[in-house]
Parts: structure tokens; C-alpha cells; sequence
């Protein structure tokens, strides 16, 4: 559900509640670096732990909930229309100058990639969304804080997809374990009530289907532009305002 801001709190949320976003990656690398990021380990435990004296041979490993991945499904799809390149030159300085207001008010002195890359407050990169969205774009592309080889989209309401294909997402898959290693992550132990025995991967999966609802059809015909875009996708529930979450 949205928070008493209107939004759910991602960077490039409608900050006046109008439209929703669906965020995406070109890479299935980008879908799991993005989603598992908010289980890594504290920057403040790793900086403790190099202050020991001693052989720094403990690294401590974040933990993913073992149902994380019961509850998602990876899919691609074909998106057409007219994204924002917003890290691009020519929208910095337009951002700067539309924005300018809004840094005043939150202190930050100028903008430039790396505010609307870094953590910025979501209220400015939100903004800028607006921006693009009144702009008559279709959504943003951006390059991900985790790696500027990992390629991400924001598509605004309505979405314009053309499925291809979804499937459950396991923890074997060799991108999922990738973005494990990247992150420093481990899938948390379980316990089955029947056996008690212990294991490390996920229960068996259950097909998870997704529902993506439309509020309004397209106005205006755009430029084309074939977008091939997988999505980590939540099992969407029947709510007007549901995000759809990277």
C-alpha cells in the first residue's frame, strides 16, 4: 500500500499519486541485484569488524528469508515507446534548472548524476519522474547504484507490455546466486515440520500468477523503441494503487 506521502517509497514514484511505475532491468542481474539489496550487511558491522586485531578471516554473510523467493516470479517482456536517458547530459540540465526550488528546500547544493544516481532523497528523484512523465515520455532509463553495466527502467502508467514469458524464480538460478555473491548474501536455513530436518534452499515452489491493471489506454502515438526488460515481480494483489516492485 502507499504511504501517507502517496508514493511506496521508490525513486521514481508519482510524487502527486496519479500514475504507477513499473521498474525493470535489461538484465535478469539487475532484477536480483535490485531486489536483494536491502538484505546486505551493515556497512557499520563490516567497519567494527576491521577494527579487531587479529586474522580478518570473518566475513559475516546477509540473510534472504527462505520464503523470499516463494513469493516471485522473473518474466520478460517488450516495451514500446519514449524513455527519459535522465543520467544524460541534455536532462541534467534541464533537471537543474526545473529542480532548482526543490534543492533549495532540501539542502543539496547542486544536481548532477551523481545526486539522482546516489541516495538522494526520493522526493527529488520523484520529481523528476513528474517532470519526465509531463514531459509526454512513456518512463526513464537509468543505470543502476550497483553497477553502471546493469541498465534499469521506470515505465509509467500505462503499461505497454508484451509479454514473454514469466517463470518462478528458485534460488539455483546462476543470476539469483550471482547477485548473492556481489551482495555478500546467503539464503537463511529452514526447518521442515515434519522431518525437522535442517535445509538451505527454498521449499517447493508454487505457481504465482500476475496481474497488471490498467486504468487507462494509450492517447498519443509514440516514437517506437523495442525495450527487451526482465522484472522481478510480486504476485500483484487487487488493489487500485498496488506497486509493482523491482
Amino acid at each position: 500500500m502507499a504511504g501517507p506521502d502517496g508514493t511506496f517509497g521508490n525513486r521514481f514514484d508519482d510524487p502527486e499519486g496519479a500514475y504507477r511505475v513499473l521498474y525493470a532491468s535489461s538484465q535478469r542481474l539487475g532484477c536480483f541485484l535490485e531486489t536483494l539489496a536491502r538484505f546486505r550487511v551493515d556497512l557499520k558491522l563490516y567497519a567494527e569488524l576491521n577494527e579487531i586485531a587479529g586474522d580478518d578471516d570473518y566475513v559475516p554473510l546477509g540473510q534472504v528469508p527462505p520464503e523470499w523467493a516463494q513469493r516471485r516470479a522473473i518474466g520478460s517482456a517488450a516495451h514500446h515507446g519514449q524513455y527519459a536517458d535522465i543520467y544524460g547530459s541534455e536532462w541534467i540540465g534541464r533537471l537543474r534548472r526545473e529542480l532548482a526550488r526543490d534543492c533549495v528546500r532540501l539542502g543539496i547544493a547542486d544536481v548532477d548524476v551523481s545526486i539522482l544516481q546516489g541516495s538522494a532523497p526520493r522526493s527529488l528523484t520523484q520529481r523528476a519522474s513528474r517532470i519526465v512523465y509531463n514531459a509526454g515520455f512513456d518512463g526513464v532509463c537509468y543505470y543502476s547504484r550497483y553497477g553502471n553495466e546493469i541498465r534499469n527502467w521506470g515505465l509509467f502508467e500505462p503499461f505497454k507490455l508484451e509479454p514473454q514469458g514469466t517463470s518462478d524464480v528458485t534460488t539455483d538460478d546462476p543470476d539469483f546466486q550471482k547477485a548473492l555473491q556481489i551482495h555478500g548474501l546467503q539464503v537463511r536455513s529452514w526447518t521442515s515440520r515434519k522431518s525437522g530436518k535442517l535445509f538451505t534452499l527454498d521449499p517447493p515452489l508454487r505457481h504465482r500468477s500476475l496481474a497488471l491493471p490498467f486504468r487507462r489506454p494509450a492517447s498519443k502515438k509514440v516514437r517506437s523503441e523495442k525495450m527487451g526488460a526482465s522484472a522481478a515481480l510480486r504476485k500483484a494483489r487487487p488493489f487500485r494503487r498496488q506497486a509493482t516492485e523491482l
